[in-house]
């Protein structure tokens, strides 16, 4: 074989698998709008019809649906992970408050979605759905810990680290962005107001 050929062989494969990268892209893209959207039931079908892709090619990336949620995991945690585990903020009291309702404003949007995506066709889904919203709760602890070590320390710091996790936790906001059908901007200041006289007393 011919370096020329050679050379094609290694463009056709690297192309094959830039097409392939981006089907699998588009696949969990498509999770996470299918997901949100509250009116649609979730299936396999929506969730190709919304990628572009037939049910043939999910198949192929994932293998099956309870492999494809674990993926969309995955894929969720990716995003919010360096979000969380970058350096805590600093300033006055009002400063990192702030910048934590920030921080998670924008970890619960992204999570919003996915949190849906756990149970379907998964087995022990429902058990699989609370495992994930208690590991994420206690990646949300360590961070505001880690914002806050004076003010949560002790035995009275522990009460309030505990106060102002349910204040800020995920279930508080996708209570007021689904039930009270607020916009994210009017979530993060009501977040924000609840959990300050905690950090004044």
């Amino acid at each position: 074989m011919s370096t020329k050929s050679v050379h094609e062989d290694d463009q056709t494969a690297d192309g094959r698998r830039q097409r392939s990268s981006r089907s699998r892209a588009r696949v969990l893209d498509a999770i996470y709008e299918v997901f949100a959207d509250a009116d649609l039931d979730v299936t396999p079908e929506h969730i190709a019809a919304r990628a572009g892709v037939s049910l043939s090619t999910i198949r192929r990336h994932f293998g099956d649906i309870p492999r494809l949620s674990h993926a969309m995991r995955e894929h969720i945690l990716g995003r919010i992970l360096p979000i969380l585990q970058s350096p805590p903020s600093t300033g006055s009291r009002e400063q990192r408050l702030r910048a934590v309702v920030a921080c998670r404003r924008e970890v619960f949007e992204i999570v919003m979605p996915g949190m849906r995506a756990t149970p379907i066709g998964e087995r022990g889904g429902a058990a699989r759905a609370r495992a994930d919203r208690k590991e994420l709760e206690s990646v949300l602890r360590a961070h505001l810990t880690a914002t806050f070590p004076d003010e949560l320390s002790g035995e009275k710091g522990l009460l309030r680290g505990e106060m102002l996790s349910a204040i800020l936790s995920f279930g508080a906001w996708e209570h007021l962005r689904t039930v009270r059908e607020l916009d994210p901007e009017r979530c993060a200041e009501l977040l924000e107001r609840a959990a300050r006289p905690l950090l004044d007393d």
